[in-house]
């Protein structure tokens, strides 16, 4: 039976681009993922870990030298897909999206000002079931703390206290609609998300945690540039991402189209219309004034989010996003960078991402 050939979506000029700043940009002992995505349909431009490794050596019998370096701790397992098969603390990124229960629920809404003491930017909740210690931000929002600043800003104290009022039932039930703990479609496997360990209960502390990302929240680098499209393409709506964008066979003499994958929503309606209008616009100032400042390039409109997770009980290490996309309506491109860094050590993901969203 003759075979059928894939045509891929990737950028083959974008693919090399991607894993050679990943490259470019690390250290020893840093690795990460950069992908890049057509926000309006889902297309998958370029998807590329690092540390990676020359495909072409499994076309032939590979030699047990070769297959302990490939899987050598020391060489940072370059066989390991992450950003397909790397599950990570979201951290920050995902506050876009913690925000979207708070104001559907009127629980929260834009002007909800922040109604806690704040000490050297610390703060302990005021609630029988806390004994835990204190949310800590990393500085002054400015006041009064609400939903425009504690955005621009990523502020953890009021995205803490953002998750404390929407509750348990309300916050698990809106992570699970988007697609955490459930299996992601993708045309090659992907890890499932996770949003409470198998066993463990959700307590205020955990709650509060998940507001910005972290607790047990864990996620692939696809799945969250999956969620971002529903922002970058101006819908609310996240697509789902592809790399087999057509199957051709060779009949005869000709090369006969099979199919064509067509752009299909992975999450409908992951926001109202109103949410989507509230946060769009700070994910812009983000982008000129907050936390993702070095995205800013000149002549292009930007929107974006950063995150930072702090990993391990010591905390010397890091998982350290970024998110951007283009908002002038010219190119629906959504740029997505993960690093696991030393902790403080991870802003080499503005310098992959400024590369890979300029024209």
């Amino acid at each position: 039976m003759q075979g059928q050939d894939l045509i891929l979506s990737i950028v083959v000029s974008k693919q090399i681009e991607a894993y050679d700043l990943l490259k470019a940009n690390t250290y020893a002992g840093q690795n990460g993922a950069a992908i890049v995505l057509d926000a309006a349909t889902g297309a998958v431009q370029a998807m590329a870990s690092y540390p990676s490794y020359d495909n072409n050596i499994f076309s032939f019998p590979v030699d047990s030298e070769t297959w302990t370096e490939l899987n050598d701790p020391d060489n940072y397992y370059p066989l390991y897909d992450r950003a397909t098969q790397g599950l990570y603390p979201p951290g920050s990124l995902l506050k876009p999206f913690t925000i979207v229960p708070a104001l559907e629920s009127g629980k929260v809404t834009p002007d909800s000002v922040f109604d806690g003491v704040i000490v050297n930017n610390q703060w302990t909740p005021n609630r029988r079931d806390w004994n835990s210690p204190p949310i800590t931000r990393a500085s002054n929002s400015g006041s009064p703390l609400k939903l425009e600043n504690g955005l621009i800003h990523s502020d953890n104290i009021y995205f803490a206290w953002v998750a404390l009022r929407v509750g348990v039932e309300d916050m698990t039930s809106f992570l699970s609609r988007i697609g955490f703990a459930k299996t992601f479609d993708f045309d090659i496997p992907v890890k499932t998300s996770n949003i409470i360990n198998e066993g463990d209960e959700i307590y205020a502390r955990l709650l509060a945690d998940m507001g910005y990302g972290q607790g047990e929240l864990l996620v692939t680098p696809i799945q969250m540039a999956s969620l971002f499209t529903a922002y970058a393409n101006g819908t609310g709506d996240s697509m789902k991402p592809y790399l087999i964008s057509e199957i051709k066979q060779t009949q005869g003499n000709k090369h006969v189209l099979i199919s064509t994958t067509e752009p299909t929503v992975a999450v409908a309606n992951l926001m109202e219309a109103s949410t989507y209008d509230t946060i769009f616009p700070l994910l812009k100032r983000v982008v000129t004034e907050g936390t993702a400042r070095r995205l800013q390039t000149e002549g292009l409109t930007l929107a974006g989010k950063t995150g930072t997770a702090e990993v391990g009980y010591s905390k010397s290490k890091e998982i350290s996003w970024v998110a951007g996309f283009w908002v002038d309506g010219s190119y629906d491109r959504l740029v997505l960078v993960m690093l696991e860094s030393k902790s403080g050590q991870g802003s080499a993901k503005f310098t992959i991402a400024k590369a890979l969203l300029a024209p």
